[in-house]
């Protein structure tokens, strides 16, 4: 899917400005599905950045995912599924929820360059949108 693809390279753009997974995945989906909301919505994610509040607990990139899934499907009769798939996908990619065992596996090179969340935060827009789209086509 072309637009899916798109979303991936627009979202690891936004977190090479930012280094921040949550904000990339609200601000892409801001701009790539034309939601009414301001920018600024986006600081909503700022401390999720290396997990809950640099905890190392959730993904920012999941947690920005879930928030736009809720916005853009919250009453979609498969919306619940939508989210699920979005959280087993995620999980499937990166063995883990939680920033502290995804940083773990990513090394130590991936971690200090944020090669690996840039990377990691593009597969997540993608498959955002991929999913958005299959449940808005089904209604």
């Amino acid at each position: 899917m072309e637009y899916s693809s798109s979303a991936k390279e627009y979202a690891k753009d936004i977190f090479k400005q930012s280094d921040n997974c949550c904000k990339s995945m609200i601000l892409t989906s801001i701009q790539l599905f034309d939601i009414p909301l301001p920018k600024e919505v986006a600081n909503m994610g700022a401390f999720f950045r290396k997990g809950l509040a640099e905890t190392g607990c959730i993904c920012g990139a999941l947690a920005g995912g879930m928030m736009i899934i809720g916005y853009v499907l919250h009453d979609h009769p498969k919306g619940l599924e939508a989210a699920k798939e979005f959280e087993r996908r995620f999980k499937e990619r990166n063995t883990a929820t939680c920033c502290r065992v995804i940083h773990k596996k990513q090394g130590l090179m991936n971690r200090f360059t944020g090669n690996g969340c840039c990377e990691l935060t593009g597969d997540a827009a993608r498959d955002l949108f991929e999913l958005i789209h299959k449940y808005k086509e089904e209604g």
